[in-house]
C-alpha cells in the first residue's frame, strides 16, 4: 500500500474553504498569477498563516528533493514555485501530516480559484502535471 492517495480519493469529497483565505487568493492572484515569484508565493502562504492565526515560515531550496513541512519549527520549504505544492506543503502546516487532507485540500483549493488552469494539468499519479506542449519541428 502506497501512503499517496489516489486522483479518485483525493476527488471524492470537494474541500470547503475559509471564506476569508479564498478572499486573500483572489487579491493575489490578480497581482501574481500565472507567474508569481518565490517572494510573492511567500506572501500568500504567510497570509494564509494570519488567516489560520497560525503563522508559517517559508523558505526557497531549489535544490531540495522535493517540498516539505517542518511541523515543530512550522516551516515550509520550497523547491519549485508550484501554487499546488505550496498549497499542499500549508495544508500539512494547518491539519498535519495526513497526505489525503493535504492532496484534497491543494487540488480542489486550485481548482476553485484557477479553474482554467486546472483543466489543462494531467494526473500523474497523486500529482497534478502540465500537459507538456507538443514539439514542433
Amino acid at each position: 500500500m502506497t501512503i499517496y492517495p489516489t486522483k479518485e480519493e483525493i476527488l471524492a469529497k470537494p474541500t470547503i474553504f475559509n471564506k476569508i483565505l479564498i478572499e486573500e487568493l483572489n487579491s493575489w492572484k490578480n497581482f501574481a498569477w500565472p507567474k508569481p515569484t518565490f517572494e510573492e508565493l511567500k506572501e500568500l502562504l504567510q497570509s494564509f498563516g494570519r488567516v489560520y492565526k497560525k503563522p508559517v515560515t517559508v523558505f526557497y531550496q531549489k535544490e531540495a528533493k522535493s517540498a516539505y513541512y517542518i511541523p515543530k519549527l512550522r516551516i515550509i520549504v520550497l523547491n519549485n514555485l508550484s501554487l499546488i505544492t505550496a498549497f499542499h506543503e500549508f495544508a500539512h502546516h494547518i491539519y498535519g501530516l495526513n497526505e489525503l487532507t493535504a492532496c484534497r485540500w491543494s487540488t480542489w483549493l486550485f481548482a476553485k480559484a484557477f479553474p482554467k488552469a486546472y483543466k489543462k494539468l494531467n494526473w500523474k499519479g497523486h500529482l497534478l502535471c502540465q500537459i507538456p506542449k507538443p514539439h514542433t519541428p
